[in-house]
């Protein structure tokens, strides 16, 4: 048990207070039910608190932009949102669901529920065991694992030699966000990022796509192109795309 409040500050029907533990927002509330309820006190919408303090509504609203929620934590309205639609619209029936994130958890999610498996600057070998545990994963599920499509990102650093490309990709800040994740994301990754990433020539790139072919990727579907520059920014998809791209069109 966690104390949060007294019992007598809702004590009627669309009273409320605000809390925080564990550093969670939370909103007490009591419903026109007579129900006492512990809701999130975070907005779906753009994570705004729903209420501040502590008081007495019949509907409960984030200021931010206004979206209004019953006293059961039910989306009530969404202002400014009618006749609303994306586009373009998926051809897919259902729309596929991909598990991102290199975790343990997130492949078995991917093999027991979704279509694709969207890791992010994994080795090889390091992929290879991944599709491998998603596949024991889906058979116990009874799925076609062959069917789960791989699909990881990488950093692409592409030059006309092999050093221009690692230059390049030790001066951009990618490389520095990529250092920054050793101590959390990629704390359990060995081994340089040009063993993990697509780092070198058209030719060298090429044959690294080749490596991650066989150990299992189907789609790349995350390219990080590296720049210092907007010009290096185009110059370097150019490359890519000229250079790389023709190798794998079937």
């Amino acid at each position: 048990w966690q104390l949060v409040g007294r019992a007598e500050q809702v004590g009627e029907p669309g009273g409320y207070f605000t809390a925080r533990i564990a550093n969670e927002p939370l909103l007490i509330v009591r419903g026109g039910d007579g129900e006492l309820r512990a809701l999130s006190n975070v907005c779906r919408h753009r994570a705004g608190p729903i209420a501040h303090g502590e008081g007495k509504r019949p509907v409960l609203q984030c200021g931010y932009h206004g979206w209004t929620y019953a006293l059961d934590g039910r989306l009530l309205t969404t202002p400014e949102f009618e006749g609303v639609e994306c586009f373009p619209k998926p051809v897919q029936d259902p729309m596929p669901i991909y598990a991102g994130g290199n975790h343990p958890e997130v492949r078995r999610r991917a093999g027991q529920y979704a279509q694709g498996w969207m890791p992010a600057v994994l080795s090889p070998e390091e992929i290879e065991r991944g599709v491998a545990d998603i596949h024991r994963v889906a058979a116990s599920a009874g799925r076609d694992g062959s069917r789960i499509d791989i699909a990881p990102q990488f950093a692409v650093s592409v030059g006309r030699t092999h050093d221009e490309a690692v230059r390049r990709f030790r001066a951009s800040q990618l490389f520095k966000h990529l250092e920054s994740l050793k101590r959390s994301t990629l704390r359990e990754q060995t081994g340089g990022f040009d063993q993990r990433n697509l780092i070198g020539s058209p030719a060298e790139i090429s044959e690294r796509i080749r490596v991650y072919e066989r150990a299992g990727v189907t789609t790349l579907s995350g390219r990080l192109f590296v720049a210092s520059s907007v010009p290096e920014m185009h110059e370097a998809i150019e490359l890519f795309g000229q250079e790389v791209l023709p190798n794998f069109r079937r």
